[in-house]
């Protein structure tokens, strides 16, 4: 038997990686159109930061805080659909649970 070449095994080894990739990019473009009308001006600020910052190829670290019922995890979710909907990665990670769970493949930060 042979050796796996260097691609297969990265490949294989990268799971969490094609996880994150699994994702259909006609369903998260649908859902970002649909998103993006319901989130505020304010919002819209934010989320032109953001992306402008993963189109550029800086990406980044993104923290938005506020007080609860602001519409964070909508900013959130709009952002998420537009990047994915382009093949790309994005990590939600929210402070609790509870947040966490609101966000498709959300993680705590604990």
């Amino acid at each position: 038997m042979s050796f796996p070449d260097e691609e297969s095994v990265s490949i294989v080894s990268n799971r969490l990686i094609l996880d994150e990739q699994l994702y259909n990019q006609e369903i998260e473009g649908n859902e970002f159109h649909k998103l993006f009308r319901t989130i505020i001006s304010e919002q819209k600020e934010i989320f032109e930061i953001i992306t402008k910052d993963v189109h550029n190829g800086s990406g980044g670290v993104f923290f938005v805080y506020d007080y609860g019922g602001i519409g964070k995890t909508d900013l959130w979710k709009t952002v998420t659909s537009a990047i994915q909907s382009q093949d790309n990665i994005v990590l939600t990670v929210a402070s609790n649970e509870i947040a966490s769970l609101l966000l498709l493949g959300g993680r705590t930060s604990h």
